[in-house]
């Protein structure tokens, strides 16, 4: 276990968790019973690698949605869809506008899933870029929070900690079929790159005084992180 801010991280052995037993989906039982199968290939050219012992998905760093970036748009289309929640903060810091990104819910064939992504002002209005000169550490845990869960330990969907810092971080379970947004509690860490950014950024979200103040957001100097948990 690991702790930050009063809020338990679990890291575990791969015997200590089992995911929930639902009626598998049928791209990912594909996928499971066909390793190098036309399937995986799909999934891996769209830019996702998959847990080969969970079955959870995560985006590539180098995957190509980094071209596309982001904008509200997207969300419009996503919750037409799905069942999603976004939350979305804007900062500014040096000479650059960015946003942090988050989004938790149902990501149809993907299952329930999480995200959290920096970008840049791109110049475009309404659109931000992605570069992945701004990847910085991110670890993230999903938790299924409504109710309890046969054999599923504290409720957890995912969890992520790469060591490879991320512009984008992500985990997607096919276990978990047709859940709610507000069933979900995401966990996201982010160690900012610099004092400064970090500073900025607090300003604005940690800050009580600020019109922005955001109490979902949990901060550390000592460490420039901030952990945001919707």
């Amino acid at each position: 276990m690991a702790t930050k801010f009063g809020v338990t991280i679990c890291v575990w052995s791969k015997k200590s968790l089992t995911i929930l037993d639902a009626a598998q989906n049928p791209i990912n039982a594909f996928i499971a019973r066909r390793p190098g199968s036309i399937g995986t290939k799909m999934f891996d050219k769209a830019g996702f690698e998959r847990d080969s012992y969970w079955g959870i998905y995560h985006a590539r760093q180098d995957c190509p949605q980094m071209a596309g970036g982001y904008n509200k748009i997207y969300d419009d289309v996503f919750g037409a869809f799905t069942r999603m929640e976004p939350a979305k903060f804007d900062f500014s810091s040096g000479d650059k506008n960015y946003t942090i990104w988050a989004w938790k819910g149902d990501y149809l064939n993907m299952g329930a899933g999480a995200e959290m992504g920096i970008y840049e002002e791109s110049g475009i209005t309404d659109h931000w870029s992605a570069n992945p000169d701004n990847a910085m550490q991110m670890q993230m845990v999903l938790r299924y929070t409504k109710g309890n869960i046969k054999n599923d330990i504290n409720n957890i969907v995912a969890v992520y900690t790469p060591a490879e810092p991320q512009w984008w971080i992500t985990s997607f379970n096919p276990k978990y079929q047709n859940v709610q947004a507000d069933d979900l509690t995401a966990l996201f860490n982010v160690t900012f790159n610099t004092q400064e950014m970090y500073t900025d950024f607090y300003n604005k979200y940690g800050n009580e005084e600020s019109e922005y103040y955001d109490p979902r957001w949990d901060f550390d100097e000592k460490s420039n992180t901030a952990q945001f948990v919707f």
